[in-house]
């Protein structure tokens, strides 16, 4: 009687233990599924609720891309790669901004020597001096822009946008010349070419040739602009005008005159589409764009005299710089100031108005001021 009683307390203690394992529970053998043993331990039933909520969930391979199996070794995250045409990948690149004024630094001031010009007519725009010459604002060093391939008869200098070249008309061929800063290294690109001005880019020229009609008759001649590679090749016709400006905006400003020989100034994108007239009265000549393209420097006749004058892109007058004279102006590269000539003298006035000097003194006309960009 004794060993039953301890057989049967053997038999309830290990009952006990089996139930107690996490997750299983026994199971009286008539509950086991035909085919198993008695005493085998199933899994204990989950709720419905868990069961769907693990089927939508995913798989942990599909969350963190490594494999489940943990003897195979652990791959890195996978990473996408984009492949954008050709188009959206341009649009994609940002550039480094446009150069700022607070970036910019005035550097020489060119100029024409004046020259005999007393056998020229009024309306001869082609008179130019002996040589040209150059001016430090900072340090007042005056000096000749020397060169053997120069000669003795040039005007019309125009710095190129980076500073570094020098354009000029030279000989009585009328010759556009492209030399270094000092003159020298100097090479032919055109002939028959005057007033010349530089594209922003610095690979193209603007210029003024003068179409006469044959036989050739003085007053006969249509002066029209042309466009040419700083190479002297792709040279093409543009538009009847004269003294062009070529801003940073691609937009070109230049001269008309009336049959009273009474200027106005107009605007043509340099596609030669846009053209419109931008004043009127016969009252404003020889326009020069401000560094950021919004505003032109002008000559315009005020009374008996021809003043420095400041206009927008519609023709507005925003500010009248001088008022006792002055004609040829140029913006400095910084935007803050005006060269400009009075009376055979260079001075420089502040682009809001006062601040006038004189920089550099001459009897006579000096020719195609401009100022380079250092």
């Amino acid at each position: 009687m004794l060993l039953r009683i301890r057989a049967s307390h053997r038999e309830r203690v290990r009952r006990k233990a089996r139930a107690d394992r996490p997750g299983r529970r026994y199971r009286p053998a008539q509950l086991h599924k035909p085919g198993r043993a008695q005493g085998q331990l199933l899994p204990v039933p989950r709720p419905a609720s868990q069961v769907r909520q693990e089927a939508q969930s995913p798989e942990p391979d599909q969350l963190s891309g490594q494999s489940v199996v943990s003897n195979l070794p652990i791959l890195p995250p996978l990473r996408l790669v984009v492949v954008l045409p050709a188009a959206a990948l341009a649009a994609a690149v940002v550039f480094p901004p446009a150069l700022s004024a607070q970036s910019r630094v005035n550097g020489l001031l060119a100029y024409g020597v004046p020259g005999d010009c007393s056998d020229r007519a009024p309306a001869d725009r082609s008179c130019y001096g002996s040589f040209i010459e150059t001016f430090h604002p900072r340090t007042g060093k005056v000096r000749q822009v020397s060169s053997t391939e120069l000669g003795f008869d040039a005007g019309d200098p125009a710095w190129s946008p980076n500073g570094q070249f020098l354009a000029f008309v030279a000989g009585s061929k009328l010759t556009l010349t492209i030399s270094d800063a000092d003159g020298n290294d100097a090479h032919e690109v055109v002939r028959d070419a005057v007033e010349p001005a530089w594209a922003p880019g610095g690979r193209r020229l603007i210029f003024r040739r003068t179409l006469y009609k044959t036989p050739q008759r003085a007053g006969s001649g249509a002066p029209t602009l042309f466009v040419v590679n700083s190479d002297g090749s792709g040279e093409r016709r543009l538009v009847r005008g004269e003294l062009p400006a070529w801003s940073a905006q691609s937009e070109i400003a230049f001269v008309r005159f009336d049959r009273d020989f009474d200027p106005d100034v107009y605007l043509m994108r340099s596609d030669r589409t846009g053209l419109r007239r931008l004043t009127r009265g016969g009252q404003t000549d020889r326009p020069d764009w401000s560094p950021d393209g919004r505003r032109l420097v002008v000559e315009q006749r005020t009374g008996r005299r021809t003043n420095i004058a400041i206009i927008d892109r519609a023709g507005r007058r925003v500010r009248l710089v001088t008022r006792k004279g002055g004609s040829t102006p140029t913006w400095s590269p910084d935007g803050h100031k005006i060269a400009f000539n009075r009376g055979g003298s260079i001075y420089t006035v502040n682009a809001r108005g006062g601040g006038l000097r004189r920089i550099v003194r001459y009897s006579g006309r000096v020719d195609g001021i401009d100022w380079q960009l250092r």
